[in-house]
């Protein structure tokens, strides 16, 4: 899909055909075939004259063989990088990027494992500014895009040179998904009374939109729950919305539950998160701990650390996971 106003990306076909050698192949030339039969009176004394002109020119012939044999070599690949192209402008034009994603970060791969670091950065930075096309665009994918690609990501991750230009990706592939999910849906009631947190183990909200004015200081020990579509909504977009005493969960041991918590910011730190949706929220982490179980996250943005830590909550939003984890 191109939309309107929207400048053409330049794409490094040739560093990509360069290293795709899956539509290598071992032959493209074919002898056709001749039933005809061979008229030897007109042939014999051509075939004669044309053995004496190679024997007299088989002693330079012999110093050409290593020359021909490398030109040969050099058509082999050509013609392999021209089909190659075929399929990338075939797949560009009929709006297959997920399928232009794959392949890159396929020859990426190849590129690294030839010793080519620089170029695999190159095509990954290319796959990167396709994903982030590809989430601007809210395009649709399948699960299976997200598993592989975040499968060829890891994969990338694991030599130091491309870790974080495959590190980037994982997190570009984190916020795609987010912004694929499905709103939450919300209740039709606003709230403005908000139960008081201070000095209650258990709070329990309602169906309602409970709109916050300031950020939530919650205290040890204390479980806020929330009922049906309960949802809590900052009216401001500089802090946390909720605070807990510690950055610890192990410490703070507060749960938040069954609760939609919107338009804000909120840091996971501290917290025990359970079958929690953020949506339209921007997401931090700031190297605490906390525990996650059915979280979910729709069009969010993510400020998390370039670490292992960081990799793995942008693994677990990529992947629309509903399990659990545990960070920090």
């Amino acid at each position: 899909m191109v939309a309107m106003g929207v400048c053409p990306m330049e794409y490094p076909t040739d560093l990509i055909l360069e290293y795709d050698a899956l539509l290598a192949s071992d032959s493209m030339v074919t002898t056709p075939k001749n039933n005809s039969r061979i008229d030897w009176k007109s042939v014999l004394p051509t075939a004669l004259t044309a053995a004496i002109f190679v024997g007299g020119v088989l002693w330079a012939a012999h110093s050409e063989i290593s020359k021909i044999d490398d030109r040969l070599v050099n058509l082999d690949k050509h013609i392999s990088r021209v089909e190659t192209a075929v399929r990338i402008v075939g797949a560009k034009q009929g709006g297959d990027t997920k399928t232009l994603i794959d392949e890159a970060l396929t020859v990426a791969k190849k590129a690294s494992a030839a010793g080519h670091v620089d170029n695999a950065k190159t095509i990954v930075a290319y796959a990167n500014r396709l994903l982030s096309e590809q989430k601007h665009y809210r395009i649709e994918a399948p699960q299976e895009f997200f598993a592989s690609t975040l499968d060829n990501y890891q994969s990338l991750g694991k030599s130091p040179d491309l870790r974080e230009s495959a590190r980037a990706g994982t997190f570009l592939l984190a916020e795609y998904r987010s912004a694929l999910q499905p709103q939450p849906e919300l209740p039709t009631k606003t709230d403005n009374a908000l139960p008081q947190l201070a000095g209650n183990p258990k709070v329990v909200l309602y169906p309602s939109i409970y709109q916050i004015v300031s950020p939530l200081h919650t205290h040890t020990n204390i479980d806020v729950i929330g009922t049906g579509a309960a949802t809590l909504q900052a009216s401001f977009a500089d802090r946390d919305m909720l605070i807990p005493d510690s950055k610890r969960w192990e410490t703070n041991r507060a749960t938040i539950s069954g609760i939609n918590i919107i338009d804000g910011n909120q840091s996971l730190d501290g917290f025990i998160w359970d079958n929690v949706t953020f949506a339209n929220m921007h997401i931090r982490y700031a190297h605490g701990t906390a525990l996650l179980h059915n979280v979910r996250f729709v069009n969010c943005t993510f400020d998390l650390p370039s670490d292992d830590t960081g990799t793995r909550i942008a693994n677990y939003v990529a992947l629309g996971n509903t399990g659990e984890l545990a960070i920090g």
